[in-house]
């Protein structure tokens, strides 16, 4: 094993969710001032259920492009329903230039009735809460995903007390922001590459994902996602069987008011041999919290390092860059 493959596979420390809670708090509190990025296990998510939301997920993909774009996402600000090829760029979003990122993509937002919207909320509604757009075919892939979205939820949920525990904070800190969530679970397919892409093209380009914390279940193909440690080192992220990897958002490095840190990322290419064999597919939840949260850091005795802030205010910008547009609403 090379010294790279060493220091990547330590790159994301395993954390048993089983653990008491002062325990498993202390681990994440620990991993998360390096890298950010740890993975877990004995997280309660049932083996079947993600195999199945995986195989469905598949099916999708192997639709015609005329298929998927009955479902596609409808509007710059909205993340659901069918995102074609090449029609973003994650390194925009880290306000890098460059070409579109190799991959598409399916998302569904909360499978459930969207809260009234008062208030500020009302302005972030249309976009928060947009309905869902379920494909006909295959028939299985709706209920699949609400039924995977909502044990990523409870995981979440398990994941953000312990990020409130670890920063000192009540328990129901982050719950109590997010009762109202817009989370996306997104899955991402990165096809066999037949071609060879254009200079500096990536399946995703380096970025720093946007809200409290991504949960990403993904499999062993070549050509997957790296992490760049506080040297500039790129790091491959190697994921044992079984294991969900688990990474922290802008947002929570705010609210933690940097005592930890979103460590910037990407997903590279397989090698130009790998040919079939260099598909993969991600399923990724990311954690968003209300919409309307204001993201105040939890100082402590320090100043305060960002200032206050909308979370959907903060992901429309990224979510502009991201796509190219000049705003996101």
């Amino acid at each position: 094993m090379s010294e790279l493959q060493s220091r990547a596979r330590l790159a994301c420390p395993p954390i048993d969710l089983s653990l008491p809670e002062p325990a498993a708090a202390a681990a994440i509190d620990a991993t998360c001032k390096d890298l950010g990025f740890f993975v877990v296990t004995g997280h309660g998510v049932p083996e079947p259920l993600s195999d199945e939301a995986y195989r469905q997920a598949l099916a999708f993909f192997d639709l015609p492009v005329a298929a998927k774009m009955t479902v596609a996402r409808p509007g710059a600000g909205i993340s659901r329903g069918y995102n074609r090829m090449a029609d973003q760029n994650h390194a925009a979003s880290f306000g890098e230039t460059g070409a579109p990122d190799l991959q598409e993509s399916f998302a569904i937002g909360p499978p459930r009735k969207s809260p009234e919207p008062t208030g500020v909320l009302a302005g972030f509604a249309p976009e928060a809460y947009a309905p869902n757009l379920i494909p006909s075919q295959p028939a299985g892939l709706g209920p699949v995903l609400s039924a995977y979205y909502a044990a990523m939820e409870q995981l979440a949920e398990r994941l953000l007390t312990l990020c409130a525990l670890a920063l000192g904070a009540e328990r129901d800190f982050f719950a109590r922001r997010g009762d109202r969530h817009a989370s996306i679970l997104r899955m991402v397919h990165y096809p066999a590459q037949t071609s060879a892409p254009f200079p500096g093209q990536l399946r995703a380009g380096a970025h720093t994902d946007f809200g409290t914390l991504t949960i990403l279940k993904t499999d062993d193909a070549p050509g997957g996602l790296q992490v760049r440690d506080r040297d500039d080192s790129w790091l491959d992220v190697a994921v044992p069987p079984g294991s969900y990897v688990i990474n922290i958002g802008d947002l929570m490095r705010r609210w933690s008011n940097d005592r930890w840190t979103s460590s910037v990322h990407r997903v590279v290419n397989p090698p130009a041999a790998a040919g079939p064999q260099g598909r993969r597919l991600s399923m990724v939840f990311f954690h968003e919290p209300n919409p309307d949260a204001t993201v105040a850091p939890l100082r402590g005795d320090a100043p305060a390092r960002y200032p206050d802030i909308l979370a959907w205010e903060h992901r429309r910008t990224k979510l502009a860059a991201l796509r190219g547009t000049a705003t996101a609403a």
